[in-house]
């Protein structure tokens, strides 16, 4: 392949957005950005998830996202619900604000509030699901 950057080595970040060029007995590097981004990415919903949290169950092959005052867990496979219920909450304003689960993937930490102003939130309560054996199920 032929070397259209005239250079002895080159390096990619992490996300292969940005590259570093370098050649031997010169001073200094070149530094390019991606033009396009090819990803390809297909859309599974067309609903808005803005200030929803999502987290990873990598032991079950699957994620959660919650939304307002609902909690989806749904499959890595097909992108289908495997579970959702409503957190029930204290007052008609609060929502969840963050969302995260254990270690072993076996609870999950709720804690539910308000947005106060900008970036900032009022936390009212926290809830832990755990998963049942049993039924398969949080």
């Amino acid at each position: 392949m032929y070397n259209y950057m005239q250079c002895s080595m080159m390096m990619f970040g992490s996300r292969v957005r940005f590259g570093i060029t370098y050649k031997s007995n010169q001073p200094g590097f070149q530094i390019y950005t991606r033009k396009y981004f090819h990803n390809f990415k297909v859309a599974i919903s067309n609903e808005n998830y803005e200030g929803a949290q999502g987290c990873n169950l990598p032991s079950i092959n699957a994620y959660i996202i919650s939304e307002k005052k609902k909690i989806g867990v749904y499959s890595c496979l097909d992108y289908k619900p495997i579970q959702t219920w409503n957190v029930p909450a204290s007052t008609e304003d609060s929502e969840i604000l963050y969302i995260n689960v254990s270690k072993d993937d076996k609870k999950i930490g709720v804690a539910m509030g308000r947005h106060v102003i900008k970036d900032q939130y009022k936390l009212t309560e926290i809830m832990i699901y755990a998963f049942e054996e049993d039924l398969g199920e949080y």
